[in-house]
């Protein structure tokens, strides 16, 4: 099985994307396999892996990065805030 790891270029800046298929040659079927809230980490790796021993294109993207969460964030306050952004930044602690 072949295993690499590689940075996707998306409108949030890079995207790290675990991927591991077959060695054989020929098209494999690909399955995206979505992270939770921990993260990538070694056992959705091992998912990916037994996918990959038995015929898949695995493909587990880090789809949240914190760029893509501050800028989702922004954009969330600057709808609801607008035209006054003062409610987005942090209060000053009592």
């Amino acid at each position: 099985m072949i295993e690499k790891t590689l940075d996707i270029t998306t409108n949030d800046g890079e995207m790290k994307t675990f991927i591991c298929h077959p060695e054989r040659n020929g098209p494999s079927p690909a399955v995206f396999l979505l992270m939770d809230a921990h993260g990538i980490r070694e056992e959705l790796k091992d998912m990916a892996r037994r996918l990959g021993t038995v015929g898949y294109y695995v493909l587990l993207p880090a789809y949240i990065t914190a760029r893509a969460v501050i800028r989702s964030m922004d954009r969330m306050c600057r709808r609801r805030a607008a035209p006054s952004i003062s409610a987005c930044e942090p209060s000053a602690p009592r």
